[in-house]
């Protein structure tokens, strides 16, 4: 099989790659072929013979995570050629080995991790977009049964890209509308997957470094880097945010037609 990950490395999150790759070639998917896409704006920062670099710019919190369906997009011929397609955190570290039988089962065409922090709690209180009704990422009280961590999503090619031209579409629609939801492309990650019969990933496969437990895919701890405090401050939250957003969405929508 032929395999697509998707890697996004904006700014000091090139610190996570060198890692990630090497555990990545030994552990996820041994036996498939596999080709990288990387978007970075420190494309001299990323190697590897099955590499492909595209450069973004660096826009700030949250904009360079709500912009990741966008940039996927840039090769959506290229990645509906492959058999399958997964996004990967940049501080993913492969611990144990990864079959495809364990990430798409038979019976599924798309896979998702459970969000570790919120395995317990009733539906009314996971963390969807609640706020904000007119958001295409919108969740009513009642609706949705497992809430998603945004770190880890695939599937076989076609349907992922479906995936990505919807939450893209649906991100462009709310920013045009002046809205950013609750947790940017996670919530409207979760809106998609409510409709979708999705292989529910345990959060082993999410593990954030320290935590009890065995991790098969461990998150490693971001705070222990001394830039990542800036990260989120850098764009003084989301209504900062929104002002930026003005200034892009023209690009956007006819980048994202």
């Amino acid at each position: 099989m032929r395999v697509a990950i998707l890697y996004l490395a904006i700014g000091d999150y090139t610190d996570f790659w060198t890692d990630f790759y090497s555990s990545c070639e030994k552990n996820f998917l041994p036996d498939c072929e596999k080709n990288y896409f990387v978007f970075t704006d420190r494309p001299s920062t990323i190697s590897g013979t099955n590499v492909h670099v595209s450069s973004v710019d660096d826009l700030g919190w949250p904009l360079n995570t709500m912009f990741r369906f966008k940039y996927f997009l840039r090769h959506r011929d290229t990645l509906r050629s492959h058999d399958a397609v997964f996004f990967f955190n940049a501080n993913a570290l492969f611990c144990e080995t990864i079959s495809m039988k364990d990430v798409l089962p038979p019976g599924y065409t798309l896979t998702g991790v459970v969000h570790p922090g919120y395995q317990k709690y009733r539906k009314i209180f996971l963390p969807y977009e609640r706020k904000h009704r007119n958001s295409t990422a919108y969740v009513g009280r009642f609706e949705g049964d497992c809430y998603f961590q945004g770190c880890l999503n695939g599937g076989f090619s076609n349907e992922y890209m479906d995936l990505v031209e919807c939450c893209n579409r649906n991100i462009n629609q709310d920013l045009r509308a002046n809205i950013i939801a609750r947790a940017h492309d996670e919530s409207h990650l979760n809106r998609y997957l409510i409709e979708k019969k999705v292989n529910m990933l345990p959060s082993c496969y999410s593990l954030p470094e320290g935590w009890i437990g065995d991790p098969i895919i461990s998150m490693r701890d971001k705070a222990k880097y001394p830039w990542y405090s800036g990260v989120k401050n850098a764009s003084a939250g989301s209504g900062k945010a929104l002002g930026l957003v003005k200034s892009f969405v023209k690009k956007i929508v006819v980048e994202s037609r």
